[in-house]
């Protein structure tokens, strides 16, 4: 038995895991293990915490959704609980970090996400629509971040939805790692001018993706 460590290693109870590009659970004690789920305890850091914040937190981990992995067996999904604090300004208490198996989390598949009920590659039926120009320029992010969206794009969603979750989205970082409830957000390329970020919400299934630059 094995968990996805953060999208592309299989590991046997893990002392860390890579969450995203600016935040990782480390020191992590695996109190059950093999079961339909495995549970631990570790501290979350964040790379680059918000003003007043503490960089680590103690958590609760429940890895779960037990999947064939290549002919192993695997924990793909990590949900964590918060006991007490955050690294990050208005980030929520709990958070899931929905995998897949090694290697299915691109361009092409969803992301780490909220949920873990739809862990399939997106549909040649769904297309992707951009939503240039008309949303374009500075942004107000929820977290008083002011930077410039140059590119939107959607997939089973309206462009005014995915705006909508952008005011919502806490801005994490550099290169920024988008924050918003009820998608899961990842970097699929980023240097010091900016990034593209992908979001993906599984229940029901809809993804937007966002360029962000200074």
């Amino acid at each position: 038995m094995s968990v996805n460590a953060g999208g592309s290693d299989l590991k046997v109870k893990p002392a860390r895991i890579h969450l995203l590009s600016n935040e990782d659970l480390f020191g992590l004690r695996w109190t059950s293990w093999g079961g339909s789920s495995a549970s631990a305890t570790g501290t979350d850091h964040g790379n680059a915490p918000s003003p007043g914040h503490n960089a680590r937190n103690p958590v609760l981990v429940k890895a779960t959704d037990r999947r064939d992995c290549g002919g192993k067996s695997a924990y793909t999904t990590i949900r964590i609980h918060f006991t007490r604090g955050t690294a990050y300004a208005r980030q929520p208490h709990y958070e899931t970090y929905a995998y897949g198996c090694p290697g299915s989390f691109s361009a092409a598949a969803p992301s780490p996400s909220v949920s873990s009920s739809a862990h399939r590659p997106l549909s040649a039926a769904s297309a992707v629509r951009s939503c240039r120009p008309r949303y374009f320029g500075l942004f107000d992010f929820r977290n008083g971040r002011q930077e410039y969206v140059f590119d939107l794009s959607v997939r089973n969603m309206t462009c005014g939805s995915a705006i909508r979750a952008l005011h919502n989205a806490v801005l994490v970082g550099w290169p920024p790692n988008l924050r918003t409830g009820g998608f899961g957000c990842y970097i699929l390329s980023g240097g010091g001018g900016g990034a593209t970020d992908r979001c993906v919400h599984n229940r029901p299934y809809k993804a937007f993706r966002v360029s962000i630059a200074t």
